[in-house]
């Protein structure tokens, strides 16, 4: 009998919870961080990342990978660096050893990046 009650309670409490009217007091709100998105910004990829970021952050702008500067990371908060592409022609992403923005790198070009500026993320 108890793994009945323990089942009706998990029951019960997933039908209350999807019960709850979804209304504004329920809608999360946007993280409050300027991203740059600096991808390939005309692929499905970099697409679908940009949107997927819009939904959780309050600004998010795509840039091209190709053209990176450490200028391009003023004035904002975090820079998203990516690239998709699966050959070894990839971009080589230069920045100054000033660079200091919080920056998150995914794909080959991010591990070089991290590999120039002489942090232990690169190649993990």
């Amino acid at each position: 009998m108890p793994i009945r009650a323990l089942i009706a309670s998990f029951l019960l409490t997933g039908i209350a919870l999807a019960a709850e009217p979804a209304g504004p007091a329920s809608r999360p709100t946007k993280i409050d961080l300027k991203l740059l998105f600096a991808g390939q910004p005309s692929t499905p990829r970099a697409r679908e990342f940009v949107e997927f970021l819009s939904r959780h952050f309050a600004s998010v702008q795509a840039g091209d990978i190709e053209n990176f500067t450490d200028d391009q990371a003023r004035g904002f908060d975090v820079v998203l660096v990516d690239y998709g592409g699966k050959t070894f022609n990839w971009p080589k992403v230069k920045v100054g050893d000033t660079y200091s923005r919080p920056t998150i790198t995914i794909g080959v070009p991010g591990a070089l990046l991290c590999g120039n500026l002489r942090l232990k993320t690169g190649y993990l």
